[in-house]
């Protein structure tokens, strides 16, 4: 997970820099980071994921998400429509923004997650072996 982390982030900062490198020049870069969007890609991680856990797609998708404030996925088209309105005239000022897309996840705090009484958290061993966190209702 480092690299994947250090690669995120190393995306955005050259974004960054793209931005203000080239902005005389009228070039505009921004950065969007979606979180868990349904694809058929995503589907087969899903799916595989689910499978090691004996649990369906749409259930997977829920595991993923569970800390998530939206409790969803994304879905393709609402990422598309960020990218769209970036691409349009009406953001023609935003330049060198790294916009998220992923339903507030990067906003949560995960040392207030147990805290939260809409979330279960419960520690290996307590439910067959798997580590679950999920609704908590």
């Amino acid at each position: 997970m480092g690299g994947y982390a250090a690669t995120k982030a190393g995306l955005a900062m050259l974004t960054q820099s793209v931005a203000v490198d080239h902005a005389r020049q009228g070039l505009r870069a921004n950065v969007v980071c979606p979180g868990w969007t349904v694809t058929e890609m995503a589907d087969e991680e899903m799916a595989a994921f689910g499978g090691e856990r004996g649990v369906d797609v749409p259930a997977a998708y829920r595991l993923v998400t569970a800390l998530v404030p939206q409790r969803r996925a994304a879905r393709a088209d609402e990422v598309a429509a960020v990218i769209t309105w970036l691409l349009s005239d009406a953001a023609s000022y935003v330049n060198g923004a790294v916009i998220p897309v992923d339903g507030s996840a990067t906003a949560v705090d995960v040392g207030t997650v147990p805290f939260d009484p809409g979330v279960s958290v419960r520690q290996r061993g307590d439910h067959g072996g798997h580590d679950r966190v999920g609704d908590g209702g």
